[in-house]
């Protein structure tokens, strides 16, 4: 901001820039690669069956093309490059377990629809993927929520920053609020290694507030 003026009860503050729109993962992906770079090609690793539920039609999607396109309200804690090369070990061990990468993935996401119906569909019917929330920074305050695999995700904050744990691992947030049409992205400088997962738990904390979202995939 270069500058700021104040009339009564309205605030002007001059900025140096045009501030663009969110646009989606995929566009925002070239903008930060080095913080989401990685996530992507993650992402792409797991496919899921999905419903257009524009068409009707069932077919398999991955992760990534899920979250691009398919869903309406979620927060993704989303690793940095680094993090998940440090991780490919971890992951490389799961790669041929896809109920686990699902719910790993699905600790990386907080308030968001129901994902962890997926673990379900692995072996049953496609699932219908519907509204949760987007959660600012702000609204991470120290506390806690549930992730969309059932188990909890804690955040604190101290001096040195703002933290989330899942399981036994804890990741510095150093990228919070990369806005999207249909959520936001925090970036984490972990991989949040948690594979546990309890359906029973992320059906309870999950409160629909708007109809769901159409994808035109």
């Amino acid at each position: 901001m270069q500058n700021t003026t104040t009339f009564r009860n309205i605030t002007v503050n001059v900025i140096d820039q045009v501030l663009g729109y969110p646009v989606s993962l995929a566009e925002t992906v070239p903008f930060d690669s080095f913080a989401l770079s990685g996530v992507r090609g993650a992402l792409a690793q797991v496919s899921v069956p999905f419903v257009n539920q524009s068409t009707g039609a069932a077919a398999n999607a991955t992760l990534f093309e899920v979250l691009n396109s398919g869903l309406r309200g979620f927060t993704l804690f989303a690793p940095n490059l680094t993090a998940i090369q440090a991780a490919t070990a971890s992951l490389a061990g799961l790669a041929s377990n896809q109920s686990a990468l699902v719910a790993l993935f699905q600790n990386h996401v907080g308030s968001a629809p129901r994902l962890w119906s997926l673990v379900r569909t692995l072996t049953r019917a496609v699932p219908q993927l519907i509204n949760g929330s987007t959660m600012y920074s702000p609204s991470l305050a120290n506390g806690d929520i549930t992730s969309a695999a059932g188990e909890p995700l804690s955040f604190t904050i101290n001096a040195t920053g703002q933290y989330v744990t899942s399981g036994n691992v804890t990741a510095l947030i150093t990228q919070p609020d990369v806005l999207l049409p249909n959520g936001v992205v925090h970036v984490i400088d972990r991989v949040l290694i948690n594979t546990q997962s309890d359906a029973a738990a992320a059906s309870s904390a999950y409160a629909p507030s708007c109809p769901p979202h159409s994808s035109s995939r």
